[in-house]
């Protein structure tokens, strides 16, 4: 964070934002992001115009810059938490036994692939895919 007032120089009669029985004060600041001070232009008191008799109103000029936010992109996945369902289980469970058959492989890494796909498979047969929406994780 920083204090944007203190970026700018100015004459006296511009900083003075209190006013009272020949005492004047700088009590009025505007913080921001040290990432946004490129965007702000000016910060500024208006020595004529009053908030109250006391008081100077403070502004600042802010070119915003606008950005776009970036979509993440939507990635379906299989709906591995069907399992949890002993119908859906007793299914999966069955089928995936029908396909896998025996070890007949020599190469440990051939047999992975090979499992590995028919699991996927009989995992999106039975399960189905999510949307891939999903829930969005919320700042708090």
């Amino acid at each position: 964070m920083a204090v944007i007032k203190t970026f700018f120089e100015k004459q006296p009669k511009y900083l003075t934002t209190y006013k009272s029985g020949g005492q004047e004060s700088q009590i009025d600041f505007v913080l921001g992001r040290r990432a946004h001070l490129k965007e702000i232009r000016n910060c500024k008191i208006f020595p004529g115009e009053a908030v109250t008799p006391q008081h100077r109103l403070l502004t600042v000029d802010w070119d915003r810059k606008r950005t776009m936010r970036v979509r993440q992109q939507m990635i379906p996945k299989i709906r591995w938490w069907k399992l949890k369902d002993p119908e859906y289980r007793d299914r999966f469970i069955k089928k995936a036994l029908v396909e896998l058959g025996t070890w007949d492989y020599e190469d440990v890494d051939e047999w992975w692939e090979r499992n590995s796909s028919i699991l996927l498979r009989v995992g999106r047969e039975i399960f189905g895919m999510s949307t891939g929406k999903g829930s969005r994780d919320k700042e708090s």
